[in-house]
């Protein structure tokens, strides 16, 4: 199916698409990107529904297996990540099949290569029942082409109104990083408490801001902090709401991602968006969307020593800083709900046949 010849305006009878996911933003505090998307088609007077906002995973997966046999829905779009593709897709995608309906794979998960290339026939033979594979991912949609599928690329969005721009302000007295995940290992947040361990060698007035939930790896966290003499240097502040996230964004001086797979990077689109400079590992999706040294700056060596001489080439070039601040807002600023939701529509209005 080609996007470009389909129109979004052309329906025959209303979509009423069905979101399948991890959908846990009343209790963990953001919102992630189909429950953003699922809220603007909404807004477009599109029928569209979510599921499952449970937070127990059993509890989740039979609330999600009562909806696809029972619910009212012309499309099921199934966020694909890697805990998900073996376990819960083998079970709920034959249940759409029977009841003929369009189904639609989103992929997500930066790890699906790795669980491609360990159960390929497994995979293959759940990809086979998607009407569509669909990924906001340069980086799988490329995987996943070079091995023989057709992926749609429809990058994820942002909202410019929660994430306003403001020039960086970097005080090498007082610098202030900003660290925005999952406390998970594939986030590596001990490698930020690493890296701030190094910096402070230099920089004895320096902070850290961890922002996010914790999925296992807190404690350890922690413990790394008072093991190293970081407690006064290390501000926990848990989740906090998206429109609440630029305010955090735009009082810090420099956003470091740490995680070890990366398929698109909202977190570093919220900060380019409001004018910190980023400073990542050089992984996944990242390098096919930022250019490194003008709009963000990556990190090849995956260490604590490569991140706090990258992050210091930042604080010590304030021109270099605001180069980047405004370089990087721009390329954010293409990634906007407006840009992306019509393409949505397209596509769900072909998959009807629309």
């Amino acid at each position: 199916m080609d996007l470009k010849n389909l129109r979004p305006n052309m329906q025959k009878y209303p979509l009423k698409p069905l979101f399948i996911g991890n959908f846990l933003s009343a209790t963990r505090g953001t919102i992630g990107p189909t429950e953003s998307l699922v809220k603007n088609l909404r807004r477009e007077g599109i029928t569209a529904s979510l599921c499952s906002t449970k937070e127990h995973k059993l509890l989740r997966a039979i609330d999600i297996i009562t909806r696809v046999l029972f619910s009212a829905y012309n499309l099921l779009c199934i966020d694909v990540f890697t805990g998900n593709l073996l376990r819960l897709l083998p079970v709920i995608s034959p249940l759409a099949k029977l009841r003929r309906k369009p189904l639609v794979y989103v992929l997500h998960g930066g790890q699906l290569p790795e669980v491609y290339e360990r159960e390929t026939l497994a995979v293959q033979k759940i990809f086979s029942m998607a009407s569509a594979l669909v990924t906001p991912s340069l980086y799988l949609k490329s995987y996943f082409e070079e091995r023989g599928f057709q992926v749609h690329y429809l990058p994820n969005s942002i909202s410019l109104q929660e994430f306003p721009y403001a020039s960086p302000v970097i005080d090498a007295t007082v610098p202030k990083l900003l660290w925005v995940r999952a406390f998970s290992s594939i986030y590596n947040p001990c490698l930020a408490i690493e890296t701030l361990d190094i910096l402070k060698v230099s920089y004895p007035g320096i902070s850290l801001t961890m922002i996010g939930p914790d999925a296992g790896l807190l404690a350890q966290v922690q413990e790394l902090v008072i093991q190293k003499g970081l407690s006064q240097h290390v501000h926990f502040i848990g989740p906090v709401p998206n429109n609440q996230l630029g305010a955090y964004y735009r009082s810090h001086s420099v956003f470091i991602n740490t995680t070890a797979y990366e398929s698109f990077g909202v977190a570093v689109l919220e900060a380019a968006a409001s004018g910190i400079p980023v400073v990542s590992l050089n992984v996944g999706n990242l390098p096919l969307i930022w250019a490194d040294g003008a709009e963000i700056k990556l990190v090849e060596s995956h260490t604590a020593t490569a991140m706090a001489n990258t992050i210091t080439t930042v604080f010590e070039n304030p021109v270099l800083a605001q180069q980047m601040s405004v370089q990087a807002r721009k390329k954010a600023e293409q990634f906007t709900i407006e840009a992306i939701l019509p393409q949505w529509q397209i596509l769900l209005n072909g998959l009807l046949g629309q």
